[in-house]
């Protein structure tokens, strides 16, 4: 069965090079009601336990809130995707995150600013501002898991990040990603970051190394990217199911409209294909 990965917001302030993801930034997103109406539908129809909401960003999702206390309340594990930036924001009351989400996703990318900015910009001082976005998260008890997308500038980072991390008590999961090289990204980046699986597991196993070394306790979950060509479905902000095309990088296999109740069945048999 697929994965689910909700995403609620088209808003997000990274910019991206590898983005996987189509999206504009706009507030047009598909309301509560649909979400939790089609979410209910598939718990009771193929026992679903858990969503991972994304986005863009959805912390500039302004009912997020609501949303998750929603999805909550129909018994659905929750982890939740962000970078992070608007918990920084003195006036944003990040109290629900605690209350709801189940484990909070933070990308790190590298141990230094200039590597991290060959794949995510849009931010002066990218370890700086990671960092006080995990000791904030620290503070308030939040459980959290460091997403990491290895590509070919990144590859002798991961050590680097591995001593970054290692002093939050926090962090409960560490997840890296071969780079996949889908979506509407410029294709010469792509080929510059691409790597083979065998250099993704060298990484991989530079990781578990390195926080054996420092007697560190993070369970680690490798992805490849072939083996998760198929195991994702996505749904857009706004309420659009669709998947990776496997024979073209570029363009994405649109499956159906959760607004529309007609195309439910189609939509149900895709994520138990």
């Amino acid at each position: 069965m697929r994965s689910i990965q909700l995403s609620v917001s088209n808003k997000c302030l990274r910019n991206c090079k590898g983005c996987y993801n189509f999206f504009a930034n706009t507030d047009n997103f598909i309301d509560c009601h649909n979400v939790i109406t089609f979410i209910k539908q598939l718990q009771q129809d193929i026992k679903l336990n858990k969503v991972t909401v994304t986005g863009g960003d959805p912390l500039y999702r302004e009912d997020l809130p609501k949303l998750l206390e929603e999805l909550k309340a129909i018994n659905i594990k929750i982890n939740l995707d962000t970078t992070g930036l608007r918990l920084l924001d003195e006036d944003y009351d990040a109290s629900f995150i605690k209350k709801y989400v189940d484990v909070l996703g933070i990308p790190l990318d590298g141990g230094s600013d200039s590597v991290i900015k060959t794949f995510r910009q849009s931010l002066d001082k990218p370890i700086e501002t990671t960092l006080q976005i995990l000791h904030k998260l620290e503070g308030q008890g939040i459980n959290v898991c460091i997403n990491t997308m290895v590509h070919k500038f990144n590859l002798s980072e991961m050590v680097s990040i591995a001593k970054l991390i290692s002093g939050f008590n926090n962090i409960v999961k560490w997840q890296l990603f071969q780079y996949m090289p889908i979506g509407p990204g410029d294709h010469a980046i792509k080929q510059q970051m691409y790597i083979t699986e065998e250099e993704f597991f060298v990484a991989v196993n530079e990781v578990k190394q390195q926080l054996s070394t420092l007697n560190k306790d993070i369970k680690i979950e490798a992805k490849t990217s072939q083996s998760r060509r198929d195991k994702y479905i996505f749904i857009s902000p706004m309420g659009i199911v669709w998947c990776p095309d496997k024979q073209d990088d570029d363009k994405r296999i649109m499956v159906g409209d959760i607004k529309n109740s007609a195309d439910y069945h189609n939509i149900l048999n895709f994520i138990q294909s």
